[in-house]
This record gives structure tokens, C-alpha cells and sequence, in this order.
């Protein structure tokens, strides 16, 4: 692993009451060491933040070590590399049964709501051990919700969502993993990570980790990777989410993108 200097400020940082320091950092190295290991556990809504993530980990190891580390200190307030800031919810340190660890439940509650205060929710309503709002069940992020978290986060160029082909598809992801939406009926949608195709073979990152079901052709490989060919991509592919310099000129005309 490279060294890190978030990582050493990690070790030696005020940590919030209730936070196990050992435990956190042990969390922290391990996801630094294999992202992709970075699960939403068996909470059905948290697919975009577990995503963000560990996308976060694997494009800017820095910046994911502070924002873990700015949310369990005593303020519990991470300001994002675009300036935002992101808060820790105080009950996301209570284990919820999703089989979440503690990095996990912190980055991912933060998350979410900063994306529904985006959205118009008012800060410090989400109980992240209930999933709700003021009482109220919540559900899943959207796709507004998504790209302006992309967007606070790594502080990228503009980001796209798009459905271009796989031949743009396999070009991007040979730089990083790409957030991608793939169709599970109904108008509803499950966000992954697109890491490779090869050979006319898609592979993608399931935050569902062990617990993912196979999308109709794909096959899992026990570590949670959905392994497909592209023609079954093809099929359930609804958009990806780009950086504006990935995308062909064709792709870049808002007209043509994937507006959801």
C-alpha cells in the first residue's frame, strides 16, 4: 500500500465517543487494501452510496481517509474535496442487522444524506439504523441524487448519465470502475461498478457483495462480481454515470443523454 498521510493522521486523530479506533482503522486499511470488498451487506436502498464508496477508495485513497476520518472525529462534520460538507448520523455507529461494518455504516449514512439534502430533506432527519425520515420508511437514491454525489465527492469534471455503447464503456472503465444502473424491472434500477470487459465478457462489482442475485446470464463468482457477456449487458444496461471527457462527441450533446 502507498503511504498514505490521511491514513497516519487516521491512527492517531480524536475519535467520537462510541467509535472502537482499532476497529475503525482495521476497516479503513481493508478497504484501502481491496475497495471492491465495500458492501451495502443486505440494506436494500444503500446500492448508490455502498457504489460512491468504494469508487471513492479505489480513484482517491486520500480523500476517502479523510472523509471516514472527519466524520468520526468529535464534530462529525467531513467537508467534501468540492466543498461541501457531509455529517455524521450518531445512530449509523449502532450495528442495524445489514452486516455492514462500521466504516461502512458511517460513509454510507453520511451519504445518503447529504444526497436527500441535496434533494431538499432537512439535515439530521435520516435515522440510518431505521432507514427513515422524521419516522417516514425511505427508499433508494436517484439519479439526480447520484450525480450530484459524484459530483460533491471525488470534485471531478462534469459528470454525464448516459447509455452509450460497450465499445465507450470498455474504453472508460480501462482507466477506473464506472458507476453504471442496470434495469431490474418495473422502473426500478441496481447501481454497480463496471470494472471490465474482456473478450465480450462484462464484469461488474454487486455492492450486494455475498448476498447479490444474478442478473439473467450472469453468473457470480463468490466474491460478489456478476460476470456476463455482453449481450446479456446489453440487455439490462440503463446508464452509466461519465466523466465528460470519456464520452465520445456524439455523447456529450444533452440532447442524447439518459435523463432519469
Amino acid at each position: 500500500m502507498k503511504v498514505n498521510p490521511a491514513l497516519n493522521r487516521l491512527r492517531i486523530q480524536p475519535f467520537a465517543p462510541g467509535i472502537n479506533r482499532d476497529e475503525l482503522v482495521s476497516q479503513v486499511e481493508e478497504a484501502l487494501e481491496n475497495p471492491d470488498k465495500v458492501d451495502q451487506g443486505l440494506h436494500p436502498h444503500m446500492c448508490v452510496p455502498a457504489v460512491l464508496q468504494s469508487y471513492l477508495a479505489q480513484t482517491d485513497p486520500e480523500e476517502f481517509v479523510e472523509l471516514v476520518g472527519e466524520l468520526a472525529s468529535p464534530e462529525g462534520v467531513a467537508e467534501t474535496a468540492s466543498g461541501h460538507s457531509l455529517f455524521r448520523i450518531e445512530d449509523s455507529l449502532l450495528d442495524d442487522g445489514t452486516d455492514r461494518n462500521l466504516m461502512e455504516r458511517l460513509v454510507q449514512a453520511a451519504i445518503f444524506d447529504g444526497a436527500e439534502r441535496a434533494a431538499g430533506a432537512l439535515r439530521g432527519s435520516y435515522s440510518s439504523l431505521n432507514h427513515t425520515h422524521d419516522g417516514v420508511q425511505a427508499s433508494g437514491l436517484g439519479t439526480w441524487q447520484t450525480q450530484e454525489m459524484l459530483r460533491q465527492l471525488p470534485n471531478d469534471p462534469p459528470w454525464t448519465k448516459s447509455n452509450p455503447d460497450s465499445t465507450v464503456l470498455d474504453r472508460a472503465c480501462d482507466e477506473e470502475p464506472i458507476p453504471v444502473v442496470l434495469k431490474t424491472g418495473k422502473g426500478r434500477g441496481h447501481q454497480m461498478l463496471l470494472t471490465d470487459i474482456t473478450d465480450g465478457v462484462v464484469t461488474l462489482r454487486d455492492p450486494e457483495g455475498e448476498f447479490a442475485t444474478p442478473f439473467e446470464g450472469s453468473k457470480l463468482d463468490g466474491k460478489g462480481h456478476q460476470i456476463m457477456p455482453v449481450e446479456a449487458f446489453e440487455k439490462v444496461f440503463e446508464k452509466a454515470y461519465l466523466k465528460s471527457e470519456q464520452l465520445p462527441p456524439e455523447f456529450r450533446d444533452p440532447s442524447t443523454w439518459m435523463m432519469g
